[in-house]
């Protein structure tokens, strides 16, 4: 598995206290690219669809709907950090749950697996920053 610092365990402390969270005994963990297959079922079929333009609207469509859901994420952070709300746990997967299946949705259209983004992801990451994320790595950093 991935190496992640000392860092991680310390957010996820905090965050279990703070949301006074506890992993489901038995819970079963889903793969990405299962997600992705599953979650095909609900868009739009374009199997028959040859014209690029009614295939660019599709995309266009899962595209916006990612970032209208990053949005709804947004606004949750928002009301929690400036107007004193409190956001559940429930009430965050729900929303980060919309946006990975719109993100989902887009990466089948490209022809992507999630799991392969995720890796790349993680691998540009740890090149990028190889001892962890810090300011000044970032402000040092090469692309």
């Amino acid at each position: 598995m991935f190496n992640f610092d000392k860092k991680t365990d310390v957010i996820h402390e905090s965050f279990n206290e703070h949301y006074d969270y506890k992993p489901t005994q038995g819970e079963e963990i889903m793969k990405l690219n299962e997600y992705q297959d599953i979650s095909q079922r609900t868009m739009p079929i374009i199997g028959d669809v040859t014209d690029e333009g009614e295939v660019g609207s599709v995309r266009a469509n899962y595209a916006l709907g990612a970032a209208g859901e990053a949005g709804e994420v947004a606004e949750l952070v928002k009301k929690e950090v400036f107007h004193g709300h409190y956001t559940t746990v429930d009430e965050m997967k729900k929303e980060l749950g919309d946006v990975l299946h719109y993100l989902s949705g887009l990466a089948t259209l490209y022809g992507l697996r999630l799991e392969d983004v995720a890796k790349r992801n993680i691998d540009k990451l740890q090149k990028r920053y190889p001892g962890g994320f810090s300011e000044e790595a970032s402000r040092e950093r090469v692309e």
